[in-house]
């Protein structure tokens, strides 16, 4: 059951990523407008600077994403092999290969592009949620005097 649960978050994230990647430009770009708007809304912010927050904002959401989808996929992976350089790899290899599935999903989306650059980012936040996962993981089991 556990395990399941496990793959099921995997799949979950999986699933947000491609809902987000499957909107055309127009509707990515509303939906990042009014997050956007709502924060400087609430911090009485000057809304003449919104092209680099945009830009901040919607590859933050990239990196955070895939940071979620880092971290679910070694706490998956690590049920089948303890080893920590099989689990960092596979894990970050999955998510790669996911980035570069979605990249490619988007090419075919109205309005929207395939760029290297979001698979880079992707990437990058996957792999600060694997390590950052492995690190938690190993300093519990120090705590519990256990070993990986």
């Amino acid at each position: 059951m556990k395990r399941n649960l496990r793959l099921i978050f995997v799949l979950l994230i999986m699933v947000i990523i491609f809902l987000f990647s499957n909107q055309n430009a127009d509707a990515s770009t509303e939906v990042s407008d009014s997050f956007i708007k709502g924060i400087f809304n609430i911090f009485s912010l000057d809304l003449s600077i919104t092209d680099i927050i945009t830009v901040i904002v919607r590859k933050s959401a990239h990196f955070s994403i895939y940071l979620l989808l880092g971290i679910s996929v070694i706490n998956y992976i690590i049920i089948y092999d303890k080893k920590e350089k099989n689990m960092i790899i596979i894990s970050i290899l999955i998510c790669l290969l996911y980035s570069i599935s979605d990249e490619i999903h988007q090419y075919f989306v109205p309005g929207r592009s395939m760029e290297l650059r979001d698979i880079i980012i992707d990437t990058l936040g996957a792999s600060v949620g694997v390590f950052t996962y492995l690190s938690l993981y190993k300093r519990i089991l120090i705590d519990n005097n256990k070993s990986l």
